[in-house]
């Protein structure tokens, strides 16, 4: 570096020079030699002009080792740059690894050349691989928490209470998971617990496509969970769970429930414009869903009354449930 900037040794004609080393001993060693290369006056110049080296490397500031000339000569090093950008094995080899990382966008980017919207694409898919990844991991967490003790034995109370079983299939083939929230809220057991069991129950429903039928109990308010914690519960659940949802029909919904369903998933998102129902009753169900596979006792489903009941009136008839 001091070879390439001591092209001239006129005074001032740099006037600061700052150079970063790592310790005090390195500092000492060029605040020796600097004046040789950035002469501060016209003494300095004309005592670097004496004593200066006169070999200061070939064209590239590379240092002349005759004896090595050969080698340097035929190396990497010794091609100029302009040159090496070309493609290389190594090269290639790196941008194979990038591509497999990023799903094959990396060489596409390097063939075609790279615009600042797709470089923000990649950058995009790579951190959301990243959350998918670390969402992955604290859902088996919680999974080999489920399973072992003490979970293990209030599991077993729980799956006694009957609040989430299979039902049957819809009209596609796909299985009903029924949540009823009456057994939880006479029992009251930890949030945390039902989200282990939960976890229990569903690991092996969500890796095909399924549909849930939610039927509301009114929750005390000592015992109706955070938002916050709604919002961590939804980001903790693996993405199969999303991907493979296909409908969530709500029973005896209240105000709280949607404005909780509201907080954790923004009402922008496909959840709400594609598979979130509010429905009254379970007739309504029976467009998507076989009475026979439905398991649900009628004194479950409450009509919807007060302000609940004129928001359903108001929509009924826009939302319709499909298949």
């Amino acid at each position: 570096m001091l070879n390439d900037c001591a092209g001239s040794l006129v005074p001032l004609q740099v006037s600061h020079v700052v150079l970063c080393v790592p310790d005090v001993t390195h500092r000492d060693a060029y605040a020796e030699v600097l004046p040789l290369y950035f002469p501060r006056s016209a003494s300095e110049a004309s005592i670097a002009r004496e004593t200066r080296p006169l070999d200061l490397g070939d064209e590239r500031g590379q240092a002349i080792l005759h004896d090595r000339q050969s080698s340097l000569f035929t190396s990497v090093l010794s091609v100029p740059v302009a040159e090496r950008e070309g493609n290389s094995l190594l090269e290639d080899c790196f941008a194979e690894e990038i591509s497999e990382a990023l799903g094959g966008d990396f060489m596409t980017m390097k063939d075609a050349g790279e615009s600042a919207a797709e470089h923000k694409r990649v950058i995009g898919a790579s951190n959301e691989t990243t959350r998918l990844q670390a969402q992955e991991k604290h859902y088996e967490s919680l999974l080999e928490q489920a399973r072992k003790p003490p979970h293990t034995e209030v599991s077993q109370g729980l799956r006694r209470l009957g609040a989430i079983y299979k039902s049957g299939l819809d009209r596609h083939g796909r299985t009903v998971v029924v949540c009823n929230m009456a057994p939880l809220v006479a029992a009251q057991p930890a949030h945390h617990h039902v989200l282990l069991h939960l976890v229990d129950f569903m690991d092996e429903l969500v890796t095909a496509k399924f549909c849930i039928v939610y039927i509301h109990a009114d929750l005390p308010s000592e015992y109706r969970p955070s938002y916050k914690w709604l919002k961590a519960v939804h980001s903790m659940l693996a993405y199969r769970y999303r991907k493979n949802l296909q409908h969530l029909f709500i029973l005896n919904s209240t105000v709280w429930l949607s404005t909780a369903l509201a907080f954790v998933v923004p009402p922008t998102r496909k959840l709400w414009q594609t598979k979130l129902h509010y429905i009254d009753a379970v007739e309504d169900l029976h467009t998507c869903i076989e009475p026979n596979q439905l398991l649900i006792e009628p004194g479950l489903v409450k009509p919807p009354a007060g302000a609940m009941g004129l928001f359903r009136k108001f929509k009924k008839g826009v939302q319709s449930v499909t298949g």
